[in-house]
């Protein structure tokens, strides 16, 4: 008998109506979004890897600079580009950082700490998004649901999503990666369906929009912004390189047009063609071809790739006697080289697979690439999907021009800017040296990994083994769903093998193999919910034990977690007095509450026992994320005591320096025209200052000739107000301006040279706007925050501005100090250090009273300490 239509049946024996997959994939959005992203703001950033990576963004707005990455007073090349262009963007995004930010900027606003923390939150929603997306297609939407709150409630997931650092965009890259590729191997046959009809050209004829679009925007909008912004980086603005001859004439058209050529053939073959046509049609023409445009069509069919393959088949065809001729060899060579247009979800997918994983070189380097292709070649092999591989259904031709336009172009790039010291340095010390040897004598055995795994993924860790197991011998529902978790499982034991084989020793490295495993573990729950597998109370005690035990070494040592993200190991949990802070009863109703779920495990409950399982997960996630990390927040960074600096010294004015006479004319023009002369500069205003403080204006003009000696040096005094949030404007009294407006005369008319915020070829650098006040100085630090959060101020361009002074010795501390020009007497002067060194100032500053007026005014941190003391 057939089955009664669902329309027949009555309202209580209808199946319940599924949402919609579109709308359901939304709602993963909200909800991955609403888990991850509340109160990032709310606490610093922290030291050392979220300042460092910061201060570099911030050091690409300020120096108008998108290729070239520094850092204090020198090159950075320990990472590639991405992360800091992330961050750059979004601080310009939320109003942060223009021309670098103005004096205090970084620690004014919590948006500052979002803007640089909010790009790898969206990452990880996107990560969570599309693994989403794969397991609902493939598995069941309940596996997806599982693996969302699996990977999401993971500490280690949580909290570097939560983090400014470079991981999460390994991580994400490597789960939409993954997504992708198994979307395209057993998905991926549909034909493209339009979504929307734009316009119709006739009966055949329409412009749709489809998933096509959604790669061109993504994937072709990245490509090309790189392409034009290379041809002006090194076309137009003609930045520096450290070559007699270079290496590459014209390196902006060497970088951008093959950029260009590559979108075209990636993404739109027959524009592809179209463009080479139109470059062989005036030859063509030029040589009197009767028909030049057919002909140049039928020119232009091969791809350019396709000449040279044909070149070596011709040969080999020669070599072995062959009378077929140079077309047979071109039609086969076509079959290797050309692609077919876009007509399928599989070939679109396939693009963002390839596209995931250049990016992912660009953000953290080559692991991505090593991972991705290893999991992806045994899965060929092991899954016998060779006539997918032959039919060219993983799209290599594609992926590996669009690796090329991808990853390359910065690389050549940076090369041609900072020459063989970026190889050295990026190629060599960071990558293949962290491999082979550990940076710190790190010890490369495989159980360093074992435990990070355990702390980073608490609960759900010690589910790993029997997921890991049921993985191997629990059959799936359907081949589709098989092959994923074979892929995801790969996924696991390679990248487990990878970084616990890579000498260098940092607990974060274990991170690209937790999403695999916890989607493993989602995996096993959907099967147990589904009474698919059976549990016993040996699981369930397991489960129980593995709680409690990760319980305890969490509340003896609080600071696993925070250790997950940073750099050094020593450093105490704030557990001492004056702090006090105490967390391991948190930690120990986490081990009871997660020990109880286990036992649920081993009884016939098995859905109670998976819901109390992710109430545990989401309660410990919820607690980490709002608790535990404002607290690591507070102390392992050093916003606080910064912010303080910034808050209560006092200002003085500004000091302006000029490159030449007519810069400075230039400047100050419209001021000597205005009818009440004043002066603004940005910068935060500190409690204290109250309107009609007096404040000057220091001009240095630079390049002035014996004959205008006198230009070279201004003081304009005068009364400041507060005109803006952190705007003051200093009013100058009638006549005060007299010097400097004919000065501004005379140089009206000199020639003007065009500027930049640092000085290269044909251009001088653009004037120095530097806040005049109380100075900090970073004494015996080198914690990365000091740079970020004081904008680089300890490292400003003249030599009173020059106080970081990381040296233990203090040679170069007294010196300062005791230099006059550099360090008037009478002024106050901030010192931030490390907690438990500014007991030593009063035995080492060099006046009588500066020992008797130093003291400590910010301890908020119990790592890091702000002083301060007149001279």
């Amino acid at each position: 008998m057939d089955p009664t239509p669902a329309s027949e049946l009555t309202p209580a024996a209808r199946p319940p109506r599924r949402l919609a997959l579109g709308y359901e994939l939304a709602l993963v959005v909200v909800v991955a979004t609403a888990l991850l992203l509340p109160g990032v703001w709310r606490y610093s950033l922290i030291d050392p890897w979220e300042t460092h990576y910061g201060e570099v963004a911030r050091r690409m707005l300020a120096d108008h600079d998108w290729v070239h990455t520094d850092w204090q007073n020198e090159g950075f090349r320990s990472k590639p580009v991405l992360t800091f262009w992330l961050m750059a963007t979004s601080l310009r995004a939320l109003g942060h950082g223009d021309d670098g930010g103005f004096s205090g900027e970084m620690t004014s606003s919590p948006t500052v700490v979002l803007a640089i923390r909010l790009p790898f939150v969206l990452l990880a929603v996107m990560g969570l998004t599309l693994t989403w997306l794969m397991l609902a297609r493939l598995v069941s939407r309940r596996a997806a649901w599982l693996a969302l709150l699996t990977v999401g409630t993971s500490p280690f997931f949580f909290m570097i999503a939560r983090q400014g650092i470079t991981d999460m965009t390994l991580v994400a890259m490597l789960l939409g990666a993954f997504s992708m590729f198994l979307l395209a191997s057993e998905d991926g046959a549909d034909p493209i369906r339009p979504w929307a009809r734009l316009w119709r050209f006739g009966p055949r004829v329409q412009l749709t929009i489809d998933l096509r679009w959604v790669a061109f925007a993504v994937v072709g909008g990245f490509l090309l912004v790189q392409a034009f912004y290379y041809l002006w980086y090194f076309q137009v603005a003609r930045f520096a390189m450290p070559f007699k001859v270079p290496p590459i004439r014209q390196p902006g058209f060497a970088i951008g047009v093959p950029m260009i050529l590559a979108t075209l053939y990636v993404l739109v073959p027959r524009a592809f063609t179209v463009a080479r046509a139109a470059v062989i049609w005036p030859v063509l023409a030029l040589a009197k071809e009767p028909r030049p445009w057919p002909a140049a069509w039928r020119l232009a069919q091969p791809s350019l790739f396709a000449y040279p393959v044909a070149g070596a088949i011709y040969a080999w065809m020669a070599a072995t006697g062959s009378r077929d001729g140079w077309a047979t060899a071109l039609t086969r060579a076509r079959r290797y080289a050309d692609v077919a247009p876009l007509t399928t979800t599989g070939a679109v997918y396939m693009i963002f697979f390839w596209t995931f994983i250049g990016v992912s070189v660009l953000g953290k380097g080559i692991p991505g690439l090593g991972i991705a292709g290893v999991c992806c070649a045994l899965f060929v092999i092991f899954q016998n999907r060779w006539r997918h591989l032959y039919d060219g259904g993983f799209e290599i031709k594609r992926g590996v021009v669009l690796l090329l336009a991808i990853v390359l172009p910065w690389h050549v790039a940076m090369w041609l800017r900072d020459g063989q010291h970026f190889i050295s340095e990026w190629i060599f010390t960071h990558n293949l040296n962290r491999a082979a040897a550990g940076v710190h004598g790190d010890r490369g055995t495989f159980d360093y990994c074992l435990s990070q795994v355990g702390y980073g993924m608490m609960l759900w860790g010690a589910l790993v083994p029997v997921a890991l197991a049921a993985a191997a011998f629990v059959p799936a529902r359907t081949t589709a769903a098989s092959r994923a978790r074979f892929l995801i499982a790969t996924w696991a034991i390679a990248a487990t093998a990878l970084f616990s084989l890579s000498q260098t020793k940092f607990q974060h490295y274990i991170f690209p193999a937790v999403p695999p495993l916890a989607i493993l573990v989602a995996l096993w729950l959907d099967d147990l919910w589904a009474g698919r597998v059976r549990t016993s109370w040996v699981i369930g005690g397991f489960v129980a034990g593995v709680a409690l035990l990760l319980a305890r070494d969490m509340m003896h040592e609080e600071k696993q977690w925070v250790e997950m993200y940073i750099y050094r190991y020593d450093r105490p949990w704030p557990s001492a007095p004056p702090y006090g802070v105490d967390a391991s009863d948190a930690f120990l109703v986490i081990g009871l509450a997660g020990a109880a779920a286990g036992l649920l495990l081993g009884t016939a409950w098995r859905r109670l026992a998976v819901a109390g399982l992710a109430a545990v997960s989401l309660g410990t996630a919820l607690w980490a994320m709002h608790v535990y990390m404002p607290i690591a927040g507070t102390h392992w960074g050093m916003r606080d005591a910064v912010a303080r600096y910034y808050r209560e010294r006092t200002i003085y004015g500004q000091l302006l320096v000029y490159a030449n006479p007519r810069q400075f004319a230039d400047d100050w023009a419209p001021v000597i025209a205005a009818t009440q002369p004043s002066w603004d500069f940005d910068t935060v205003i500190p409690e204290r200052f109250q309107d009609g403080q007096p404040m000057a204006v220091r001009l240095e003009v630079q390049g002035t000739t014996a004959a205008t000696a006198k230009d070279a040096a201004f003081v304009a005094r005068g009364t400041a107000r507060k005109v803006g949030p952190h705007t003051l404007r200093i009013d100058f009294a009638a006549g005060e301006l007299a010097p400097i407006a004919a000065a501004v005369k005379r140089h009206r008319t000199a020639k003007r040279v065009s500027c930049a915020p640092r000085p290269r070829p044909g251009r001088v650098a653009c004037p120095y706007r530097l806040v005049d006040a109380d100075r900090l100085i970073a004494w015996q630090l080198y914690w990365r925050g000091e740079n970020f959060w004081s904008g680089d101020e300890i490292w400003g361009p003249l030599p009173e501005f020059k106080t970081a002074m990381k040296e233990t010795d203090n040679v170069a501390f007294l010196q300062y100090l005791k230099d006059p020009k550099l360090a008037p007497e009478g002024r106050t002067f901030y010192i931030v250090t490390e907690a438990g060194r500014t007991g030593a100032l009063r035995t080492i500053l060099p006046t009588q009273t500066a020992r008797e007026t130093v003291e400590v005014i910010d301890t908020t941190s119990n790592k890091f300490s702000l002083a301060r003391f007149q001279l």
